[in-house]
């Protein structure tokens, strides 16, 4: 009533006052904690939620309020075991506890949650799907996948063919996974649909490989269809469906990666450089590379260089090797591991191993160093070589 009549301090009184008093019902402490949600006061009425949702019938929207408050990170890890708790009486609370469960990297628990028959919404059981396709997390997104299979009705443009290629995208891109990703972009109708499969495949690290060993990949039908997109859009949906091209068919980017490196050369001037490596030879990307060093600042002229020697063919390499010599200085090949490590990409971290190990000025005990690195992450026959 204070609330209503805008005299808040009557509302603060009588809130303070129900603090005290437990509810008779999830209406109740709902009811308390809106009033002091609206005062100002969320810490207040999360810990009402919590206290009264742990002893009275559950009420949704209490539920849909005290998993709103609950997504700041102190909050989390107190809120997770209740909803644990609620998450089977309610699809409200599954949906919180996945969402908080997902936050906290416990991929695993909600796979195992769904596959022993947890009921879920389909937008949370979308949204589990998304998160396992982008963090590489396979039994979620087939359990995912599996609960979706049973929906009548998908949102946002969503399909039965999208839910196969997002799910297998959360395992290592192959040539039979590029193909169906491809063919899927070429049909699917929604927007929103072509945009969320273009930024897994765009950022996932097998992409060149895939593409490599795709047979005629450059001319897929796709191909078509994502550069016209990518030359008559604007933002990131834009850019994301350029970087594709430039992966799966770099000689068809060059114009619109040129075109837009002239005004950011840090952001696409590394990908017209990896473009001419890939479709014009080492000559015409060492030129454009050469051409771009100077415009960058420090930091971006590591990041492109590191960009190459990861991406880049290996007809590349000795060429790259000089120039990220040259341009950062003879400590570069550390720095590049410690960048591949934390991004993640174990196979080019190997790789770069290897090739410090064999590099001339390397000293006996970097190699022994070098070595252990390499058992470490399992390459034992490399290891023992050095």
């Amino acid at each position: 009533l204070g609330q209503a009549l805008r005299v808040p301090e009557v509302g603060r009184r009588f809130a303070a006052a129900a603090l005290d008093r437990p509810p008779a019902a999830g209406e109740g402490a709902r009811g308390v904690a809106a009033v002091l949600r609206e005062l100002g006061q969320d810490q207040a009425a999360w810990d009402r939620l919590r206290r009264d949702l742990d002893r009275v019938p559950s009420d949704p929207a209490a539920i849909r309020l005290f998993a709103e408050l609950s997504a700041l990170p102190a909050r989390a890890p107190l809120a997770l075991p209740l909803l644990e708790r609620l998450r089977h009486e309610a699809p409200l609370a599954a949906e919180a506890w996945m969402r908080l469960a997902l936050a906290a990297d416990r991929g695993a628990a909600v796979a195992a949650f769904l596959r022993g028959g947890g009921v879920a919404t389909t937008g949370a059981l979308l949204e589990a799907l998304e998160f396992a396709a982008a963090q590489r997390e396979p039994e979620l997104a087939e359990a995912a996948a599996l609960a979706l299979r049973g929906r009548i009705a998908l949102p946002d443009g969503w399909s039965r063919e999208e839910i196969l290629v997002t799910a297998a995208l959360a395992r290592p891109l192959t040539p039979a996974t590029l193909t169906a990703a491809l063919d899927l972009l070429r049909w699917a109708a929604e927007a929103a649909a072509r945009g969320r499969v273009v930024l897994l495949l765009a950022a996932t690290p097998e992409i060149f490989a895939a593409a490599a060993a795709l047979d005629g990949v450059a001319s897929h039908p796709a191909i078509a269809r994502l550069r016209a997109e990518a030359e008559a859009g604007e933002g990131e949906a834009a850019t994301a469906r350029l970087a594709l091209v430039a992966v799966l068919a770099p000689r068809e980017a060059l114009g619109a990666l040129a075109r837009r490196a002239t005004d950011a050369p840090a952001r696409f001037g590394p990908a017209l450089v990896l473009a001419l490596l890939r479709s014009e030879g080492v000559a015409a990307g060492e030129a454009a590379l050469r051409d771009l060093l100077p415009r960058l600042p420090r930091a971006a002229q590591e990041q492109a260089l590191f960009l190459l020697l990861a991406s880049g063919p290996a007809a590349a390499r000795p060429m790259l090797d000089g120039i990220a010599e040259a341009t950062l200085g003879p400590g570069w090949r550390r720095s590049y591991e410690a960048a591949l490590e934390r991004s993640g990409r174990r196979l080019e971290l190997l790789a770069a191993l290897r090739a410090r190990a064999a590099a001339p000025g390397t000293t006996a005990e970097e190699r022994r160093e070098i070595a252990a690195r390499l058992t470490q992450l399992g390459d034992r026959e490399a290891a023992a070589a050095r």
